[in-house]
């Protein structure tokens, strides 16, 4: 944070201010992503966190080896909302449901599957969290469309979904 967002007074705006033009970081940093699937596919979330870890997390751990080593193995658990779209929007899990999705850890980067039975069919607003992340947040915009096409319609779209952009 530059030296300026962290002295805050009266006359100043908030160290964590949302404007635009401000030098300073938001309140609540996210990643976003939007993707189309449809009914039946299974969907792999890649995070790498490195960037959202929290940095007093950072400092607390790096001076002892064995405390990083710890910390890595009881992490706390990184979970997975469906929220409102005030929740999606400010990373507010109050009013969302928690899907019973327990992220995996490959090669040091969380990995969310979903699948069909996770989402309903239309958009889905899901946010990814973790205590290691702060007031952070991976925000995903999920639309799952129908796997029934109905006869003679044209079903373009159908098989794999890669959600890997440099396939």
């Amino acid at each position: 944070i530059p030296s300026d967002c962290s002295e805050a007074d009266s006359s100043t705006s908030s160290p964590y201010s949302t404007s635009s033009t401000s030098g300073c970081p938001s309140a609540t940093l996210s990643w976003e992503g939007a993707i189309e699937i449809q009914s039946g596919d299974v969907l792999l979330v890649r995070i790498d966190d490195s960037q959202l870890v929290h940095q007093e997390t950072i400092i607390n751990h790096t001076d002892n080896r064995d405390r990083t080593v710890e910390r890595i193995m009881h992490e706390p658990p990184t979970a997975v909302y469906q929220v409102t779209r005030t929740g999606h929007d400010h990373c507010d899990v109050m009013e969302g449901i928690l899907l019973d999705i327990t992220p995996l850890k490959v090669d040091n980067r969380k990995v969310v599957t979903l699948y069909d039975k996770d989402l309903t069919e239309g958009i889905n607003l899901l946010i990814v969290v973790s205590e290691l992340w702060g007031n952070q947040c991976v925000r995903l915009k999920v639309t799952v469309k129908s796997d029934n096409c109905g006869e003679n319609e044209d079903c373009s779209g159908k098989g794999l979904c890669y959600s890997n952009i440099s396939m």
